[in-house]
């Protein structure tokens, strides 16, 4: 302002340049300054109630929640408040100067023009950048749009922008252009004018120049960074990375952008939690198929093996263990289960306490060689048996022995309950007898018996030796039923 007012602003009288400044000039300039300085100062503090003293709290771990909402308001307001806090002071500024240094309030007025107009947008967007980061203390979860307070959206943004950097400094240059151009009339050296327009000139054009520069770094920090974090994370997203979450520093329409990406993660996370617990109550077959299609009632005719799988003497060995100890070993039972299972592209469809029910060639999980499968898996479960018995051996608690029963046809697959509640699962004659069998392992002193249906499917390709038994009379049976066991496998 000083520069402007004592060297380009004084219209030239006759040949004589702008005088330059006495030293009575200099001491009101340096008494204007340190008064404007403190009267900042002074405006700054009563603009600032509650940020310093909750951003003292907030950083020792107080947590965001108890901020006051008054609190939180003038931190989103800070910035306008700076920049109004500018606008004062220039107006004191010109005041001050106009009436102490140039006696003129037209100069006066034209230098508030000149600085106040690119200083007060300049100190808004200034200190909007550099007051982000504290808003994120005050605002760690976002949410800034729920506070009320005052909002440049990005269009009056980019509008106020565009206005200062480019109609501001025309109408500027034609003001001061037409009060030269009246100078001019009747001036005893009309050179001297002009030569001052030109310099006016000039300096309105390094004071855009300066401007543009500043008003284009802050556009690009405050809409342009924002949006290519969103970018960023977005592509994080992309590659299944759910735990993203991008800062939200403004209550612009970027940042409601914001705010609405980090609910999109956070359903995300809590939809892919849901998934987990879902494949843990239920299948992950059944998981898949009620996300991707519904659940809706009805069943169809399948051909498909199951198997049945109980452990032997459980009650006795329950009235042994204290309840936490016998739900610990029956979960670890049941994991070791249950990845031979899965190992074998089988579909576990419910526990029974200390039984187990799973599905080879499903709807679900359809397989060629279902039955294959479901034998396998059923002597891998039996093998890692063995190795869960010597760690119990190892801890001293009673060794398990379990009955296995597979028996292979058509099942009724599909969902079955109410609109309340609905389970998937596999009914019919085929998993009754799947059951009988498991109950006559003990009576036949095996752990492991198949129906002829079974190993028809299997044939004599896959190395199995399978050991025909006296047929079996089974409970809703009419005929007797063949059954076979495995004594030994080759190759």
């Amino acid at each position: 302002m000083t520069l402007f007012m004592l060297y380009i602003a004084p219209v030239p009288q006759g040949d004589a340049a702008v005088s330059p400044a006495s030293a009575q000039d200099v001491i009101w300039i340096f008494l204007g300054q340190v008064i404007l300085v403190g009267v900042g100062i002074l405006l700054v503090r009563l603009s600032n109630r509650y940020i310093s003293k909750w951003y003292t709290k907030l950083r020792a771990g107080a947590p965001a929640h108890n901020v006051p909402e008054a609190a939180r308001r003038e931190a989103l307001n800070f910035p306008l408040y700076a920049a109004l806090i500018s606008l004062v002071v220039w107006v004191l500024a010109a005041l001050f100067f106009g009436i102490g240094i140039s006696r003129s309030m037209p100069m006066a007025l034209g230098a508030l023009l000149v600085g106040g107009g690119f200083s007060t947008v300049a100190t808004y967007f200034g200190v909007e950048l550099f007051w982000r980061r504290i808003l994120v203390v005050f605002f760690p979860t976002g949410r800034l749009r729920d506070t009320r307070a005052f909002r440049l959206s990005v269009f009056a943004r980019l509008l106020v922008v565009f206005l200062i950097i480019s109609i501001y400094p025309i109408a500027l240059l034609i003001v001061l252009s037409l009060n030269r151009a009246q100078a001019i009339i009747g001036a005893p050296n009309p050179h001297a004018i002009l030569s001052n327009l030109l310099v006016i000139e000039l300096f309105l054009l390094a004071v855009s120049l300066v401007a543009g520069v500043g008003m284009a770094y802050f556009v690009y920090r405050t809409i342009s960074a924002p949006v290519n974090r969103l970018e960023q994370a977005m592509a994080r997203v992309g590659n299944n990375d759910l735990n993203v979450q991008v800062p939200v520093n403004s209550n612009d329409e970027i940042g409601n952008l914001s705010d609405r990406f980090n609910d999109m993660t956070r359903g995300l996370r809590q939809a892919e939690q849901l998934r987990t617990l879902l494949n843990l109550y239920v299948s992950p077959q059944v998981a898949r198929e009620a996300l991707e299609h519904g659940a809706a009632l009805g069943g169809q005719i399948a051909t498909c093996s199951v198997l049945f799988s109980d452990i032997r003497g459980f009650t006795a060995l329950a009235e042994q263990l204290p309840p936490e100890r016998l739900i610990e070993m029956l979960n670890r039972y049941m994991s070791v289960m249950v990845e031979h299972i899965v190992a074998h592209d089988g579909m576990v469809n419910k526990f029974g306490g200390d039984s187990l029910l799973a599905v080879f060639g499903s709807p679900l999980n359809p397989q060629p060689d279902y039955a294959l499968a479901a034998v396998r898996a059923g002597l891998a479960m039996l093998q890692a048996l063995v190795d869960f018995n010597v760690q119990q051996q190892a801890e001293n608690v009673p060794q398990l022995k379990i009955g296995i029963g597979i028996a292979s046809g058509p099942v009724v697959a599909g969902n079955i309950g109410g609109e309340a509640r609905i389970e998937y699962t596999v009914i019919g004659d085929t998993v009754n007898l799947a059951s009988r069998l498991q109950s006559m392992t003990k009576e036949m002193g095996v752990d492991f018996l198949v129906d002829h249906n079974t190993v028809r499917q299997v044939g004599t390709a896959a190395g199995l030796d399978f050991e025909a038994l006296p047929p079996l009379t089974i409970r809703g049976k009419q005929e007797p039923v063949e059954v076979f066991t495995i004594r030994s496998k080759r190759g």
